[in-house]
């Protein structure tokens, strides 16, 4: 059962994470951020992504990243940081 169960989440986890989560969840997200907020703040989001696949390769696959593009992604964090801390005008 549990080969069964690692089985699936090798396979498929992936494939329903593209359909649902990348495909629908985060066009509608995009679209309703548009709509309401600064689209600076909106495309600066975009930075996000290499971090969040790396995330879900940990997660799904159990790769690990080196430390130079761990300290990468906490640069992208700090820069987002700034780009929404900014007053606005």
């Amino acid at each position: 059962m549990l080969t069964l169960l690692g089985a699936w989440r090798q396979r498929w986890l992936p494939v329903v994470w593209m359909a649902l989560v990348i495909s629908v969840l985060a066009t509608l997200l995009l679209y309703r951020l548009i709509q309401a907020g600064n689209l600076v703040n909106v495309t600066s989001l975009f930075y996000l992504v290499p971090g969040g696949t790396a995330a879900l390769d940990w997660l799904v696959f159990g790769n690990t990243m080196a430390p130079a593009a761990l300290i990468g992604m906490g640069a992208i964090l700090l820069g987002l940081l700034q780009v929404f801390r900014m007053p606005k005008t």
